[in-house]
């Protein structure tokens, strides 16, 4: 019996001796028998292996990545996307494999150690704000705004001017196909694009059966280049304008305020039955010269503000009453099958 307890307490005293021997000979060092990203880290100091995992991480930067977008092609490296190597989190696994605060959990380890390799993996990361950065200029360059389809009138008669489809980077499926190429050090990258639809098509114009102009009307001013320059404004903001059954179209939200910041100069103004400079001086003539036409083609007219004046521009209005004169205030509403507006 004594035999036995002594055997045992110098199997103890020898494991002891061992253990303490093992801890000064590997003291601030990794323990054999540790991997880190698959390569042997026993032996070496936390600086060693600190300065191992930075060649690593310059490496995996420098790794060439083939992005596609559509025709486009950006050639770039990892690093520029974003790949990061997070080599310190590694260093400090790969140095308390053995050390741990609790003691079973170190002796667990040790034995670990001594059956066969423990390997600690290299985390890699994508910096979030670099990726996205690289991916407003993939977006920038692909993207393509639809063209809408437009009727336009030729010699009476009315044509379709076909629409153009568009396209834009799908931001997200682009993001998360990027992120795993670069974790999986993948080294070409097909980026996936959207279709940009209109709202009006060449089949929806189609669709509304116009064929013909129904009413037109014209107007005329004096050589002026602050007035004509608000009226060509003013015109082209109802270029185009389409009114489906039951729509309306208000004058003031289409054109929109006339102010020198929405681009309007300055010209003469009817205030109090005198002309005065104002901003957007001629855009009462675009609103004239629209109502009478919107009256010769049967829309119904809600609401409009007559000119204190009659407009000397128009041929017609010259003669005409008052009531046929609209200010900047026009409410038309299409019950016919008359939906095209055309500005000059």
């Amino acid at each position: 019996m004594r035999k036995a307890l002594w055997v045992s307490a110098g199997v103890v005293a020898v494991c002891l001796v061992w253990g303490i021997w093992e801890e000064v000979r590997h003291a601030g060092r990794v323990w054999p028998g540790v991997w880190v990203g698959g390569q042997p880290a026993g032996g070496l100091t936390p600086e060693e292996l600190r300065a191992r995992l930075q060649a690593l991480a310059e490496r995996r930067a420098r790794q060439p990545v083939t992005v596609r977008a559509g025709r486009l092609r950006w050639a770039v490296t990892a690093g520029q996307l974003g790949l990061r190597v997070e080599g310190e989190e590694a260093v400090q696994a790969a140095y308390w494999v053995g050390r741990g605060r609790e003691l079973g959990r170190r002796l667990r380890e040790r034995w670990d150690l001594l059956r066969g390799p423990v390997s600690v993996q290299v985390r890699t990361s994508v910096d979030g704000p670099r990726l996205a950065a690289f991916l407003d200029e993939v977006s920038k360059a692909v993207h393509a705004p639809p063209r809408e389809g437009r009727l336009v009138v030729r010699s009476g008669r009315v044509e379709v001017v076909p629409h153009r489809d568009g396209v834009r980077l799908d931001r997200a499926e682009a993001e998360r196909l990027l992120r795993a190429a670069l974790l999986a050090s993948t080294r070409e990258v097909e980026l996936p694009l959207k279709p940009l639809r209109p709202v009006w098509t060449t089949e929806r114009l189609q669709a509304l059966g116009i064929s013909r102009q129904v009413a037109s009307f014209s107007t005329y001013f004096p050589p002026d280049p602050d007035r004509a320059h608000n009226i060509a404004l003013a015109a082209s903001r109802l270029r185009g304008l389409l009114l489906p059954t039951g729509s309306e179209l208000s004058f003031n939200e289409a054109v929109g305020p006339r102010t020198a910041r929405a681009g309007y100069r300055e010209a003469p103004v009817l205030l109090d039955d005198e002309l005065v400079p104002g901003d957007g001086g001629g855009v009462c003539q675009v609103s004239t010269t629209l109502f009478n036409a919107a009256l010769l083609a049967g829309l119904a007219v809600r609401s409009r503000t007559n000119h204190s004046q009659r407009d000397s521009g128009s041929k017609w209005l010259s003669t005409a009453p008052l009531a046929l004169a609209a200010r900047c205030g026009c409410w038309c509403r299409r019950c016919r099958s008359c939906p095209l507006l055309r500005g000059w």
